[in-house]
């Protein structure tokens, strides 16, 4: 399990609402963002895609590459609504869409926002979709982003801040650990997850 294990529970509890949903997670590097992906992306249908330091139609391209190859499919144009318009699960159920670093591309391109909550409010079918979006950018979540999207924040359904661990995630994450044991490692690697993961690994 991974150590944010909080967070892996909000992310499970709103995945399995009824129709589709918008997921943030932000956090600094070494957050633990990586595994929390990972964690909440096993045993479900997931589209991952990592955004790209490109231009808006170089990114289309690329989004629209991936899309080609994991479907199996032909794009007729390589567009955000295209694209979004292909993202369903194969088996009918609700698909994980992950964007890794979305905000390379979501502060350049208003057609993203837009295709994005099109595809939540089922302009391109009602396939169900669980999109979850990723950044390292803590300042534009938290002072910018209500500006940019105005009203339009109310369809992103959850933000969550990946801040650094207490001592109970460390005993959370470790439940073999005597007390003392858990203090010890908590004093050594702090609420650092990249270190705690790390350190479970070398068990």
């Amino acid at each position: 399990m991974t150590s944010r294990s909080r967070e892996w529970k909000q992310l499970e509890k709103l995945y399995k609402e009824e129709g589709s949903q918008i997921a943030l997670i932000y956090g600094s590097s070494r957050c633990g963002k990586e595994s929390l992906i990972q964690e909440f992306a096993s045993n479900k249908e997931v589209f991952y895609y990592r955004v790209r330091n490109a231009s808006e139609k170089k990114q289309q391209a690329l989004l629209a590459g991936e899309l080609q190859e994991e479907y199996h499919i032909q794009l007729e144009e390589t567009s955000y609504d295209a694209c979004f318009a292909q993202m369903n699960a194969r088996g009918g159920g609700k698909l994980v869409v992950v964007i890794d670093d979305f905000l390379i591309m979501a502060k350049r391109s208003e057609a993203f926002w837009n295709s994005l909550f099109d595809r939540k409010d089922g302009k391109f079918g009602k396939s169900p979709v669980f999109i979850l979006l990723a950044t390292p950018q803590l300042t534009w979540v938290r002072k910018d982003m209500e500006e940019a999207l105005g009203r339009r924040m109310k369809k992103i359904d959850q933000i969550l801040p990946l801040i650094d661990l207490n001592f109970l995630d460390v005993v959370r994450a470790m439940p073999g650990y005597s007390v003392a044991q858990s203090v010890q490692t908590f004093g050594i690697i702090g609420g650092v997850p990249a270190y705690l993961n790390r350190w479970d690994e070398t068990k």
